[in-house]
């Protein structure tokens, strides 16, 4: 293993992988800032041109982007109060008042350190916690993969932005675009209403940037307003190491909570930071001050999202089941490079894996250097009007869309899923259980039929093996555990009133 780990650190200071992870913190640090693309729409554009470079480069790349795109969102949250994914929607709420208080340097600097020490927790946590996970997954069979993917869409179908029917909806919707196409046991065509083009089915990569990046282009033509609110002269002032210290328990918290929730498939850097803001207050000695702009609303989810970047790539390589919809464009990367997600990777490619380790160890570090220098030019950036921003991140979006097949149908159902997203929103359905609904549907109907074929339509041999039991009750407990809050909640409070 230590010779695994050290082959893996000699390969990533090759010239051409450390320059593969610089590359990927410097498109990262700019895609996360720019609203309307996000982690997994910058990953998918990204891939036509990891074509061009070897599969470890590649994935040194991608990985890198991911880890840097997190710290770049929350730069325009914090500025501009335009959040650059979900994941950073919760910074917004004290970032952008301390911005308004002329705290921005500090907000900005705070972000950038629990960025920085969420990511560097999560990889050694990487580290640790993935070779043992592997040898655990060599024993799932169909049925737990299976169960596995019901336990991810239970998880997801509760991020409803309030309301978990519009949360399963969007789930469920998003299984149904993947039964799109030919059956994959049967051979039959499924919904395709006669029409040759979508015979071969939806490619979730060009899915992933209609339903992100188109979707925001529409949502940011409704306004030709500018895209910043004011140009203000920033100054970072990252933490110090006395403040750390003064604040290590949550640091620690949110380190812990953001890889737990990384490492659940189907969850992410959103659910992360939601859950590490929510219990910062929850826990603080003044809760009444969040809100207000202070340093704890933003150290918490920025440290937490950061670590589910670690988490989320620990189910990606070791059970192929993407964390997140970042983890799983970069799955869809690593299928077109040849490299297989899995237990057997880490016997068959176990110095490829500890590349990524390395790759993203040096990411983090080196996306704090890219931040410090980036944010006086992006501050510039960001006054260019939204009428020259909207056609350019389309021109990408359509650009990233083609170049997965080469392909002008899946540009086509890129915008198409572009107009679905935006209605969907406009509605407010939440769009991330709809995506990760389209990830872990085909693993869901490929695994139910392998094993109701092993076990001649046995549906009771989910529940008779310890691991998928297991997650299938947390699954039906994840799904009905809103409901039961709930009336906990309104029970306690009528009890109050009387």
């Amino acid at each position: 293993m230590l010779e695994n780990l050290f082959l893996g650190l000699q390969n990533v200071i090759h010239p051409i992988n450390l320059l593969g992870v610089a590359l990927g913190v410097v498109c990262g640090l700019l895609i996360g800032i720019l609203p309307g693309i996000g982690s997994a729409g910058g990953v998918a554009i990204m891939i036509p041109i990891t074509y061009w470079m070897g599969s470890t480069a590649a994935l040194c790349t991608l990985s890198s982007l991911y880890c840097a795109a997190m710290t770049g969102c929350a730069i325009s949250a914090i500025l501009f109060r335009i959040p650059g994914e979900p994941a950073s929607a919760v910074t917004v709420i004290d970032g952008y008042e301390m911005a308004k208080k002329g705290l921005a340097g500090k907000a900005l600097g705070v972000s950038i350190s629990g960025s920085v020490i969420g990511g560097l927790f999560s990889v050694i946590i990487l580290f640790l916690v993935a070779p043992p996970l592997a040898s655990v997954a060599l024993s799932f069979g169909p049925p737990e993969y299976f169960a596995l993917a019901c336990f991810g869409l239970s998880i997801i179908s509760s991020l409803g932005q309030g309301n978990q029917i519009k949360g399963i909806i969007s789930a469920f919707l998003g299984v149904w675009f993947v039964t799109v196409g030919i059956d994959p046991v049967l051979g039959l065509p499924r919904f395709t209403f006669g029409i040759d083009h979508i015979q071969k089915g939806i490619d979730y990569v060009p899915a992933l940037i209609g339903i992100y990046g188109v979707s925001e282009v529409l949502k940011n033509s409704e306004t030709l307003a500018d895209a910043s609110l004011m140009y203000r002269s920033v100054k970072t002032e990252l933490a110090t190491f006395k403040e750390i210290i003064s604040m290590k328990w949550l640091y620690l918290y949110s380190c812990v909570l953001g890889t737990i929730i990384g490492i659940l498939p189907g969850t992410g850097g959103t659910t992360a930071s939601v859950m590490a803001y929510g219990d910062a207050q929850r826990f603080s000695k003044h809760p009444e001050k969040f809100g207000t702009g202070i340093v704890e609303g933003v150290l918490a989810p920025e440290t937490a999202n950061n670590a589910a970047t670690g988490g989320a790539m620990v189910p990606t390589l070791t059970l192929g089941i993407p964390g997140s919809s970042t983890t799983a464009v970069i799955l869809a990367a690593m299928i077109t490079h040849g490299i297989r997600p899995g237990p057997d990777l880490f016997t068959k490619q176990a110095v490829m894996v500890n590349t990524v380790y390395w790759a993203m160890a040096f990411a983090n570090i080196l996306m704090a250097i890219g931040s410090l220098i980036a944010i006086r030019i992006v501050l510039k950036c960001l006054h260019i009007p939204r009428r020259i921003i909207n056609p350019v991140i389309l021109l990408l979006c359509v650009l990233g869309a083609f170049g997965i097949n080469n392909s002008l149908d899946d540009v086509y159902m890129a915008l198409i899923l572009g107009i679905v997203g935006y209605l969907l929103e406009f509605y407010r359905f939440p769009l991330t259980p709809m995506v990760l609904g389209m990830i872990l549907g085909p693993i869901a109907e490929i695994n139910l039929s392998k094993a109701l074929m092993i076990t001649g339509n046995n549906f009771f041999v989910f529940f008779q093996r310890p691991i998928s039991g297991a997650l299938m009750v947390a699954a039906i407990l994840s799904l009905f555990y809103p409901y039961i809050r709930d009336r906990y909640l309104r029970r306690n409070l009528r009890k109050r009133v009387a």
